[in-house]
């Protein structure tokens, strides 16, 4: 009887030790790119290149206005670091390497509502100062100009448009920062972090990033995340956002 229960005590030991081997095996597999346990990331690890186990990663396309999916291998993405950076579209605009306010590609820099030029606590319609309509480069409501010089503006929706259309966007990691690296025809990349936006002092829009545009109605925006990309859908005018700049 003794030996009997000895046995089911082992037997019990060497389940318990099993099953916390397996766990703890789930835990340490994560994704290089995320971090996230592999049961937990959106891809279940496949968008990051590895030469080992040949996986590559997944960008997406919206030549044809939605999301058609390639495999791209990351490691021949190269993230300009200049404060210019000529994708080589065929408008020949010319877009900054980073936000206003900010230093190197993967900084978030400041917040602006649209059409105004001052960064702020809360970004609310009571305090609301800018301008819902105002030309590209105008000193005293688009933000880029006012604070980087004339040759300088926030893009028109025709720009990001461009943009989002000739470029392959691919989620990725810059520094530590989670964003999309912007592709265009001519292979060099520019790097958005993913920012969110703040409404009356908070923030919101997990897991995406905005670029504010000057729309035939007033403002249009660009939104970018892990798997979407679209224009003029999301933000009202008085929200916070980061801002881009294109040059003259």
């Amino acid at each position: 009887m003794e030996l009997r229960n000895k046995m089911k005590q082992l037997i019990c030991m060497l389940t318990i030790f099993v099953c916390c081997n397996i766990n703890a095996q789930r835990v340490l597999k994560k994704c290089k790119t995320c971090g996230k346990d592999i049961s937990m990331c959106q891809y279940n690890g496949l968008h990051e290149f590895n030469k080992k186990e040949n996986k590559k990663a997944m960008s997406w396309q919206t030549k044809d206005g939605g999301k058609t999916w390639k495999k791209i291998i990351a490691e021949n993405i190269k993230i300009e670091t200049t404060r210019e950076v000529n994708l080589g579209l065929p408008s020949g605009t010319i877009w900054a390497g980073w936000n206003i306010d900010a230093n190197s590609p993967e900084q978030f820099g400041g917040y602006y509502a649209y059409g105004e030029i001052l960064t702020k606590q809360k970004y609310s319609n009571s305090d609301y100062v800018g301008k819902k309509q105002f030309a590209q480069g105008d000193i005293k409501y688009d933000v880029a100009t006012y604070k980087w010089g004339s040759q300088w503006c926030i893009p028109t929706e025709k720009q990001v448009t461009e943009l989002k259309n000739k470029c392959t966007w691919t989620y990725y990691i810059f520094n530590k920062v989670s964003g999309v690296a912007v592709t265009g025809p001519n292979g060099k990349s520019l790097f958005l972090p993913i920012t969110e936006y703040i409404y009356e002092g908070s923030k919101g829009g997990n897991k995406c990033g905005y670029i504010n545009a000057i729309g035939v109605e007033g403002v249009c925006q660009l939104g970018y995340a892990n798997g979407y990309l679209f224009i003029g859908e999301g933000l009202d005018y008085v929200s916070g956002v980061n801002v881009r700049a294109v040059k003259k």
